[in-house]
C-alpha cells in the first residue's frame, strides 16, 4: 500500500507539472493576445479623435439626420468582455457619421497605472468617426455591432447633439470611473434620460450585480476565478432594472423598454434595430486553472496520506501556496482599504486568503517541524476555510471556481498539524 502511494504521488506531481506547462504557454499566448489588441484599439482611438469644438460648430442637422445607440458585443480581450455602449449620430446630408464614445482614457498619463489600481482614473467622451470605429470592432476584435435607432423629432436630436458635444469640451468630458455604477454605459442613459422625456421601466429589484456578470465569464473559467477572487460583495447587492444599465447588453434590452412622450404621443424610443457586423464564432477555453486546483487537491490529499503512514513529505508545496495565499490577501487587503474601488470591498475570499499566511510560509521554511504557534494558526485556517466553504452552498458571495484554491490551504494547514502531531509522537 505504501508502494501504491507513492506511486500515485509521483504520478499526480508529474502530471501536475505537465498541466503547468501548458497553462503557463496558454497564458503566455493570451497576454501577448491582450497586450496587442489593447495598444491597437488605443493607437486607433486617439488617432481618430475629433475636436469637440469643431463638431458642435459646423453640425446643424436636418430631417436626414438620425441618433442611434450603438451595442458592441463582448469580444476575446479582456477589456472587452462586457462589451461597450456609443452614440452614434449621422446626417448623410451633409456627410456626418461621429460615433460618441464614454469609454476612453487617457493612457500616455505618466501616473496611468497608480491610478488605475487606486480607482483614480478618469475616463473621458471622444468623438470619432462611425465608420472607422466599427471597422475596428468587426475586423480588428471580431465583435457584433448593433444599432438601435430612435424615433426623435429633429429639434430632439439637435439637442442631444449639442449635449453630447456640450458634454464632450475639454472642461466637462472627464468623469471618475465606476464599474458598477458609473461607466461607458450608464452614461449613455444617463444624457438621453436628461435630454428626452422618456419613461423609463418601473424601479424594481432585479437580480445581483455578480449575477450579472456570470453569464460573461461562462466560457472564461479562469477569468471568472480571479474576478471572483478580486470582487467584493457590492456585486451582490440587488440591482434595480436601472442600474442594469452597467452593461451594455442589459442597456440595449432596456432601450427596446422604454417610451418617449411629446407632442407626437407616447411611443417607444426604439423605431428599427440593426446587427451591422456578426462576429465569428470561437470554442471555449478549458478551465485550466480550476482543474490545476483540484489536481494540487488531491495531490495534497495523497501526501496527507503518505504522512499517515510515517513517510516524510516535503513541506515545499506547502510553503509555496501558503506565501502565493499570503500575497493574494494582501492585494485584496490593498483594494478593500486603500483604493476607491467599490467593487473590492468586504471581499470574504480573505477567510482562506489571509496575509497572515505570508509569516506562516517563512516560519515553516525555517523551522524543521512547526512550532505550537504555527499549529494553533493553522488550525485558525482551517476553521476559516470550512467557514468559506460552508457558505459556499447557500451564499452569492463565495464562487465555486475559488473553492479547489481554499481545500488547498486548507489541506496545507492539515498537513502542518499532522507534521505537528508526528513530531510530538517521535
Amino acid at each position: 500500500m505504501p508502494l501504491r502511494l507513492q506511486s500515485i504521488y509521483t504520478a499526480s506531481v508529474y502530471l501536475l507539472f505537465k498541466c503547468c506547462r501548458i497553462a503557463n504557454s496558454l497564458i503566455i499566448q493570451q497576454t501577448k493576445y491582450f497586450l496587442s489588441a489593447f495598444l491597437v484599439f488605443l493607437g486607433l482611438a486617439g488617432l481618430h479623435a475629433l475636436s469637440p469644438a469643431t463638431v458642435s460648430a459646423q453640425i446643424r442637422l436636418t430631417e436626414q439626420s438620425r441618433v442611434s445607440i450603438i451595442t458592441v458585443q463582448p469580444g476575446d480581450p479582456v477589456y472587452t468582455m462586457f462589451g461597450h455602449t456609443a452614440i452614434r449620430v449621422v446626417d448623410d446630408s451633409l456627410d456626418v457619421d461621429y460615433s460618441f464614445n464614454y469609454g476612453t482614457f487617457d493612457y500616455s498619463d505618466k501616473l496611468f497605472v497608480p491610478k488605475f489600481i487606486q480607482g483614480n482614473l478618469d475616463y473621458y467622451l471622444s468623438v470619432a468617426p462611425f465608420g472607422a470605429a466599427v471597422r475596428h470592432y468587426s475586423i480588428v476584435e471580431n465583435r457584433s455591432v448593433i444599432e438601435q435607432r430612435l424615433d426623435l423629432d429633429l429639434d430632439d436630436r439637435q439637442l442631444v447633439l449639442d449635449m453630447l458635444a456640450e458634454n464632450a469640451r475639454p472642461e466637462n468630458r472627464a468623469y471618475r470611473y465606476d464599474f458598477l455604477y458609473d461607466n461607458c454605459s450608464t452614461r449613455v442613459l444617463d444624457i438621453l434620460d436628461d435630454a428626452l422625456p422618456l419613461r423609463l421601466p418601473d424601479e424594481e429589484l432585479t437580480t445581483t450585480f455578480r449575477d450579472l456578470l456570470n453569464p460573461y465569464l461562462l466560457q472564461r473559467p479562469s477569468l471568472k476565478t480571479g474576478i471572483d477572487l478580486s470582487l467584493g460583495i457590492e456585486v451582490d447587492k440587488k440591482a434595480t432594472l436601472r442600474q442594469t444599465s452597467f452593461l451594455p447588453d442589459e442597456l440595449m434590452h432596456l432601450f427596446n423598454d422604454v417610451l418617449i412622450e411629446d407632442e407626437r404621443g407616447v411611443r417607444s424610443l426604439v423605431s428599427r434595430t440593426d446587427t451591422l457586423t456578426v462576429a465569428d464564432s470561437k470554442p471555449p477555453p478549458f478551465p485550466w486553472v480550476a482543474l490545476i486546483g483540484w489536481l494540487l487537491v488531491a495531490v495534497q490529499i495523497v501526501a496527507i496520506l503518505r504522512m499517515r503512514q510515517g513517510h516524510d513529505v516535503s513541506s515545499v508545496i506547502d510553503v509555496f501556496f501558503f506565501a502565493v495565499a499570503g500575497l493574494s490577501g494582501l492585494v485584496i487587503v490593498y483594494m478593500w482599504f486603500f483604493t476607491r474601488h467599490t467593487v473590492t470591498a468586504f471581499n470574504v475570499n480573505l477567510l482562506w486568503a489571509f496575509p497572515g499566511h505570508l509569516i506562516l510560509a517563512i516560519k515553516y521554511a525555517r523551522s524543521k517541524s512547526p512550532s505550537d504557534s504555527l499549529q494553533y494558526y493553522a488550525a485558525f485556517t482551517v476553521a476559516a476555510v470550512l467557514v468559506f466553504i460552508l457558505l459556499a452552498p447557500t451564499s452569492a458571495y463565495v464562487s465555486w471556481l475559488v473553492v479547489p484554491w481554499a481545500l488547498l490551504i486548507m489541506t496545507n494547514a492539515v498537513r502542518i498539524l499532522f507534521d505537528r502531531s508526528r513530531t510530538a509522537h517521535r
